[in-house]
């Protein structure tokens, strides 16, 4: 018997005919194309982690700008109060003097 035969039982197709399973027609990948297909595999693998990292990044300028928008808003709204705070001190400072004089009367 040669050292690769098959040495099992004759397999034979639904038809009868033998199938000779010694001599298979199957190619198998060389090392050089398993390689080349865990190297795309691997380049894919890349491609879609930069996208994603890439989406995170414009998705975090977006909040970004959102949050300085938020501070300028917020900015001018504390200016606004400000101006405010200071019309009404100076309102109470004058009703003071005010009742001050009545006061004294």
């Amino acid at each position: 018997m040669q050292g690769n035969a098959y040495s099992g039982p004759r397999p034979y197709w639904p038809s009868g005919d033998f199938v000779d399973v010694s001599n298979t027609s199957i190619p198998v990948p060389s090392r050089v194309e398993r390689a080349r297909v865990r190297l795309e595999r691997a380049v894919a693998d890349i491609e879609a982690a930069a996208k994603a990292r890439a989406s995170l990044r414009h998705g975090a300028a977006e909040d970004l700008l959102g949050v300085k928008q938020a501070l300028a808003a917020s900015q001018v709204e504390n200016a606004a109060l400000k101006d405010a705070t200071d019309d009404v001190l100076l309102r109470l400072d004058d009703v003071i003097g005010r009742l001050r004089i009545v006061l004294e009367e």
